[in-house]
């Protein structure tokens, strides 16, 4: 009764939905095949779409004989120089004080844009060429506000030029999500985010490259091509959001929106040397985004500082960072356990076919040399610095050679008789396709299906391999994924929490992905990566996919709603970045036994993480303090004559 009831009270709400005529839906077009993606009688092989023989190795041939050389700097003046230098803060301070208004910034930045449009960091200038000169528009606009209204009219971000991820939902860009099919719609409303952002007196500044529904960890599709790392003509910017990565550090932006559902902001900071800003889960609106998984996807961000990031997180809730955080660097709890932040293996105790392609126990994998020693200077100076390391392992209660997190993230039946656990790594995506569908028709209105784009994803490589996401959810297990809701991931957080709370943490210290990638090495999966058979002891060197090495570190815990800040840590001697990683608690101390509230409230989710960043910006520059080799470098590109270093 009680259901019926509610039913007829909601009906005359849903009727009237109902009665709004939709607006008409726009049918598929396909745009030119750009010239930095892999040519279509390559890939069809490959794909079983085509006739001929074709390699993974011919692919990389190709990357390495066509990506285009990274360009020199455009002619600026000094002032134009100092402009695109300056990161959120710098900019923000600036237009205060008056001396850069919103135009002079914004038409920098479209000039930078256009001139290192061949890197593909930005979609959309072959079909709306014009939107660059919107964003300049919008920036005039809100110099006019200023003037007429008075500055505080457009605090607190003052016209910050913000680049929204290319999967984001925009009524003033096109909407494709990287998809080809999609290359020419425009989206019936914005992705709440950001909303959000307009209504902190922010300028969306277009939109970032992305694979096709943010699909792979490399950043490519067929209709804006391949994007670029400043470090090097042959980098990617990783993925999925590489254009965002790309921008920022070739400083096209000062900041930009990334999106996170097993390491798609990290992976980027870590290819372009950024800050990346993946937070607990809730904490930005995710509206708006095709995602994969209600349990992953999380909005963030990709950033030059930490600076840059607080003060972003805390203009666009109003909250006064000062208020959060406050202990010094010798006050600071740092946790350094090895597995699975270094040591990184599926234990022994999981099903076979639950791995997702990871080293599963006796193997092990450690991140790359470079990665290492990043890892252990940053150790060093921590200590240096008067931070407390804490060398403790997850514990193990039960004794059975499996800690507690990993019991809770792989070792969990659905019930006793369950001879095998829970296949996580995939059923987690069990609302996948559902999400996109909805997407689809929601923001975009089109008839288009999910079949119609899979058919028309084209991989590129050993790791750019779409479609292998994009049909996850048709593998997957609704009982399994109800589980995981609602028993696994509250075992895991508590586990985590337990471990932090028993040793009185404030930070766990990580490695960050373990090695950064160019187009050729992730091509034909020959990545360096570092291996140890746990029974013989024997340590060697091997090769493998990017998906595979870079992802461990940075997917195994996203199912667990807790922050994390990639830290740009300078390059090894290849001039490639590497970084290290900061991770924090799942929600505040003092929740009740056995519960995980803060994941469902809403206004406290807009400040769960201000401590932390604080505390992370603490540990980062002490660390720069003592060991001024892992400040961030800028890339090459951007140093010399007439260049900005």
């Amino acid at each position: 009764m009680r259901s019926s009831a509610l039913l007829l009270a909601a009906l005359p709400t849903l009727l009237a939905f109902a009665s709004q005529p939709a607006p008409e839906c726009e049918g598929p077009t396909k745009p030119e095949w750009h010239s930095s993606f892999p040519p279509k009688e390559l890939l069809a092989p490959l794909m079983g779409r085509g006739p001929g023989t074709s390699s993974h190795q011919d692919i990389s041939d190709w990357y390495l004989a066509n990506l285009p050389d990274l360009p020199g700097p455009p002619e600026m003046t000094p002032k134009e120089i100092e402009m695109a230098k300056m990161g959120v803060v710098d900019y923000i301070e600036a237009r205060k004080a008056g001396t850069v208004t919103c135009e002079e910034y914004v038409s920098l930045l479209v000039m930078r844009l256009r001139h290192y449009a061949s890197m593909n960091a930005f979609m959309y200038l072959d079909n709306d060429p014009t939107w660059p000169e919107r964003v300049i528009e919008a920036a005039k606009a809100m110099d006019a506000k200023a003037a007429a209204e008075g500055l505080n009219s457009i605090a607190p971000f003052y016209g910050l030029p913000v680049p929204a991820k290319g999967t984001m939902a925009t009524v003033d860009f096109k909407s494709s999500a990287g998809a080809g099919m999609l290359h020419d719609m425009t989206a019936l409303q914005d992705a709440q985010m950001l909303i959000d952002v307009k209504a902190a007196n922010g300028i969306i500044f277009g939109k970032t490259n992305v694979p096709e529904f943010a699909s792979s960890i490399i950043t490519c599709n067929y209709a804006s091509g391949c994007t670029q790392s400043p470090f090097g003509r042959l980098m990617s910017a990783g993925g999925s959001s590489g254009g965002s990565g790309s921008a920022v550090a070739t400083r096209l932006a000062p900041i930009a929106i990334s999106e996170d559902t097993g390491s798609s902001t990290r992976i980027p900071a870590t290819q372009n040397g950024n800050f990346g800003y993946d937070p607990t889960r809730g904490h930005y609106a995710n509206d708006g985004n095709p995602g994969f998984s209600y349990v992953l996807d999380q909005t963030g961000l990709n950033a030059r500082s930490m600076e840059d990031i607080i003060a972003f997180d805390s203009g666009l809730y109003g909250y006064n960072a000062s208020q959060f955080g406050g202990k010094k660097i010798s006050e600071l709890r740092i946790g350094v356990p090895r597995h699975p932040f270094v040591d990184m293996y599926v234990p022994k105790c999981a099903n076979p076919n639950q791995n997702f392609g990871f080293y599963q126990f006796p193997s092990m994998m450690r991140p790359s040399v470079p990665f290492m020693e990043t890892y252990e200077k940053a150790k060093v100076a921590l200590v240096a610095a008067g931070a407390t390391l804490v060398d403790a392992e997850y514990p193990d209660d039960d004794g059975d050679g499996n800690d507690n997190l990993d019991e809770a993230l792989f070792c969990m039946k659905m019930k006793e008789s369950d001879e095998l656990p829970v296949s996580w790594p995939l059923d987690i995506f069990h609302t996948a396709y559902g999400q996109m569908s909805q997407w689809l028709y929601q923001y975009l209105n089109t008839s288009i299906s999910m079949k119609d784009l899979i058919e028309d994803t084209w991989s590129a490589g050993a790791t750019h391999a779409g479609i292998g996401f994009l049909t996850a959810s048709l593998y997957t297990d609704e009982l399994h994924y109800v589980f995981l809701m609602q028993e696994m991931r509250k075992k895991a957080i508590l586990a985590w929490n337990e471990y932090m709370d028993k040793n009185n943490l404030d930070l766990i210290l990580a490695t960050g992905a373990s090695h950064t990638q160019d187009y050729l090495c992730s091509t034909t999966g020959t990545c360096d990566i570092q291996l140890l058979d746990q029974e013989t002891g024997e340590f060697y060197t091997a090769q493998a996919g990017a998906s595979t090495n870079a992802l461990f570190t940075l997917f195994q815990h996203k199912i667990l709603p807790l922050p994390k800040v990639v830290v740009p840590a300078g390059v090894d001697a290849t001039g490639k970045p590497v970084p290290y990683e900061f991770l924090g608690r799942g929600g505040p101390k003092g929740m009740p036994a056995g519960e995980i509230p803060y994941v469902y409230d809403k206004e406290g989710l807009k400040t769960v993480d201000a401590g932390f960043l604080q505390d992370v910006k603490v540990a980062v520059d002490a660390i720069q303090a003592k060991d001024p080799s892992l400040k961030p470098t800028p890339p090459d590109m951007l140093k010399g004559a007439g260049n900005l270093f």
